[in-house]
């Protein structure tokens, strides 16, 4: 009897644990480098939050004029920010450019750790209407670290954010990403180098508030 009563106890528990580790939404912050040539090109950090998504740039040695990303859900609202020029800037939604080709993504059963997390290779394969060509990419994602928001930013930005590169197969975010050239080598890759379950989005009413305004 005791150990029917054991037992039981045992799958609740067990049970419960797999209900949450499947429901249960990430909110907090990656951050990556981008390492191109050997070399930190720039890093910068990735929030989520129930309501919103931002990426904010930490460091730049790129010499590139990189502002802020951030995304709300409810509004589908998208503002650039310019910490520099101390400016916000309203984009809308990015417009969906059509291609002929769509996107091709391959699941393998390759596997690495990264921050702790069992990250699924994927192999990605995206055609650029706009220079007329093909970009390969190996996106490592941590597929128990799952985001219900990729959805609503693909949408928002013509499915061309990297967090939401893979959506279609896994609601994961990606810890690694090997851009590859045309000889098939890694040229430049993203990999996460902190995880925390913190999500402070910025506000803008609090940036007004700083002395920031609403540009054109």
């Amino acid at each position: 009897m005791m150990i029917k009563v054991l037992l039981a106890l045992t799958l609740i528990s067990f049970n419960s644990q797999s209900t949450f580790a499947q429901t249960d939404s990430f909110e907090g912050s990656i951050e990556y480098n981008y390492f191109r040539s050997g070399q930190i090109f720039w890093q910068e950090k990735h929030i989520f939050s129930d309501n919103a998504y931002e990426k904010t740039l930490l460091s730049n040695n790129a010499m590139l004029a990189l502002g802020d990303l951030l995304i709300f859900f409810s509004t589908k609202e998208r503002l650039s920010i310019s910490h520099k020029e101390r400016t916000m800037k309203r984009l809308g939604t990015e417009p969906k450019i059509s291609s002929a080709r769509p996107d091709k993504i391959i699941e393998t059963e390759e596997f690495r750790e990264i921050q702790g997390y069992r990250c699924r290779k994927y192999i990605v394969e995206k055609f650029n209407t706009e220079y007329g060509r093909t970009t390969l990419g190996w996106h490592w994602i941590a597929e128990g670290l799952e985001f219900d928001g990729l959805d609503q930013i693909a949408s928002i930005t013509a499915d061309l954010s990297s967090v939401s590169s893979v959506r279609k197969l896994s609601k994961g975010l990606p810890l690694r990403i090997d851009l590859l050239d045309e000889s098939g080598e890694v040229k430049s890759y993203y990999e996460a180098t902190r995880i925390t379950t913190e999500a402070i989005i910025t506000d803008p009413i609090e940036l007004r508030k700083k002395g920031y305004r609403f540009i054109k």
